[in-house]
């Protein structure tokens, strides 16, 4: 059974390190810009470097978020942005933007690009667009069905990364503009306002007492953990990058127990612990916990209409947290072997528990002198190697050579041991770091394949400037949803107009043929769908039944899939 990764959240450094202590096989971050948490502490660009320092050394993967749309004066400065990070090995990038996904992977080869949950993706033609553009694992709609992401699995050949703890939205994300219609914040540029959690007055019923309608309650999948497996699902996502530290370490640790367990014994796992259920359950959870969408498709249940904050954290929770995992130092275990003969310079060498010694690093360094009066013994040799304490290693081997007359000052045997920890931290972590290669779920086919334009064409000389492409004279393009819409349009001069899927009720194909004889050079576009999904094949064979009529000058995609299956009605 294939392991997934556990990726946990950090809005800051100290997220960050609870993250690993607590099992996190993976962590996700924001930068100073282009994240949807622009309220979160995110990280400096030094704080980025040293993370994927730290990050490697403990054989962790570090993905950093630009999960923002992107206004066009903003292309040009990515490349500064990005570069820094992709040199010192960034494992990948989360991206909403389709602008910024072309532009990330022009120019920077072999960086990793995941497509957000932003994206909207809600099935695999969803998915096998973007595999074309180069991404390699796709971040799903949370809406999702189990059944939904195990195709999505199955049929797209590309890693899925799925939602299993945390907060919801009442939208799809990616689509909701309630936040910048209603107070100017948009959630597509990292500034959700959260109307969402705001108190409403429904009418008639509830004695127009406010309540929560749209607030939903929080995501908690622990004990669908063995069916997550099962579905082949890569990559078990945490969110919170605007929550505390006891909040990662707490539900990273437990899900790190449940998904061990599971892969220790598939049949046997057993129940989640009631001591696990109690930390979830009492971590920044709003009133109460649901399964998401994996086993339904909505419901009343899964709203928190009495409270839509957090409703506080158990404190003897928080202090078992902070005791057990984010005071204790986070180590690797190491072997030391050192070699003290007089009239020779001390030899001090380390490597990893478990590790080839050939692999190990060694350093000189004072010369060792005979003895006057005392000689070293071995145990004060011993005490002073194994004071590796903030090295972030822990001496679980030493081995000595050295002769009986052998002596050194204790401040050389320091100055050595830290001269070889450091070397061995930086050589670890580089052997860690991403191997730069082509995104590895790129088809063989070139990025141009059924009219899709490849990344370097996408991002021209004039793109990357903001110059615009001259244009003719301009028309009047109009979106209307009823033909009453349709008419008044057309008579005030509109050039063409996008009907939707659901105009093709009734007698409408005698409508659209009124219509282009009373306006014969109108163009009539028919708009799909904004959603998508599996149950969706039905519908979509009625479109391209409609679309086979040739009442249509053309079609307008409103999404990725939709996108994707007129290249394969091509």
């Amino acid at each position: 059974m294939k392991k997934p990764e556990l990726l946990a959240p950090a809005g800051d450094y100290t997220c960050f390190q609870a993250a690993l202590k607590a099992g996190a096989d993976a962590v996700y971050i924001g930068g100073q810009r282009f994240g949807a948490r622009a309220y979160a502490g995110n990280f400096s660009d030094a704080e980025v470097v040293d993370a994927l320092k730290e990050a490697h050394f403990y054989g962790k993967r570090l993905y950093l978020t630009v999960n923002t749309l992107l206004k066009q004066n903003e292309m040009g400065e990515l490349e500064d942005f990005i570069g820094p990070f992709y040199e010192a090995g960034l494992d990948g990038v989360i991206v909403q933007d389709i602008g910024a996904l072309s532009l990330l992977g022009t120019l920077f080869p072999g960086l990793e690009l995941h497509a957000s949950t932003q994206m909207t993706v809600t099935d695999v033609r969803g998915a096998e667009f973007l595999k074309q553009l180069g991404v390699c694992r796709v971040v799903p709609a949370r809406e999702l069905t189990l059944g939904e992401i195990e195709a999505l699995c199955r049929e797209s050949g590309m890693e899925v990364e799925a939602f299993i703890h945390g907060a919801m939205c009442y939208c799809y994300s990616g689509q909701c503009l309630f936040s910048s219609l209603l107070g100017g914040r948009s959630g597509n540029r990292g500034r959700c306002a959260q109307p969402c959690r705001q108190p409403y007055r429904i009418l008639p019923g509830q004695n127009g007492q406010e309540c929560y309608p749209l607030s939903l309650k929080d995501m908690c999948t622990i004990e669908f953990i063995p069916e997550l497996i099962k579905a082949g699902i890569d990559s078990f996502k945490i969110e919170g990058r605007m929550k505390k530290p006891e909040y990662v370490a707490g539900v990273t640790s437990v899900y790190r127990r449940r998904i061990d367990a599971c892969l220790d014994s598939p049949d046997g796992a057993g129940k989640v612990s009631a001591s696990d259920m109690h930390i979830l359950s009492s971590l920044y959870i709003r009133s109460e916990i649901s399964g998401g969408y994996y086993h339904r498709h909505n419901g009343r249940e899964m709203i928190t209409l009495d409270q839509p904050g957090y409703a506080g954290c158990d404190e003897a929770v928080l202090q078992n947290i902070r005791s057990g995992i984010l005071e204790p130092e986070l180590t690797v275990p190491v072997i030391l072997e050192a070699s003290l003969h007089p009239g020779r310079p001390l030899r001090l060498k380390a490597a990893l528990a478990g590790k080839d010694i050939p692999a190990a690093v060694s350093v000189e360094g004072q010369e060792v002198q005979t003895a006057s009066k005392r000689p070293l013994s071995r145990e004060d040799v011993e005490k002073q190697l194994r004071r590796t304490g903030g090295s972030g290693f822990r001496a679980e081997d030493i081995r000595l050579d050295m002769a009986d007359n052998a002596f050194l000052p204790v401040k050389a045997l320091n100055e050595a041991r830290r001269q070889v920890l450091d070397l061995l931290k930086q050589k670890t972590a580089q052997e860690n770091g991403p191997v730069r290669t082509a995104n590895k779920c790129r088809t063989d086919a070139p990025a141009t394949a059924k009219g899709i334009p490849s990344c370097a064409a996408a991002v021209s000389e004039n793109t990357q400037k903001g110059s615009r492409i001259p244009h003719g004279p301009l028309s009047v393009h109009a979106s209307v949803k009823t033909i009453f819409q349709a008419y008044s349009c057309l008579k005030e001069g509109a050039d063409r107009l996008y009907l939707p899927h659901t105009f093709l009720r009734g007698d409408w194909e005698a409508a659209l043929k009124d219509m282009k004889n009373e306006f014969p050079g109108a163009e009539l576009y028919l708009s799909l769908p904004v959603i998508l999904r599996k149950q969706d094949e039905a519908r979509l064979e009625r479109l391209s039944a409609a679309l086979g009529t040739g009442l249509f000058d053309g079609v307008q995609a409103a999404s990725l899939s939709g996108r994707q299956w007129l290249y394969e009605k091509d």
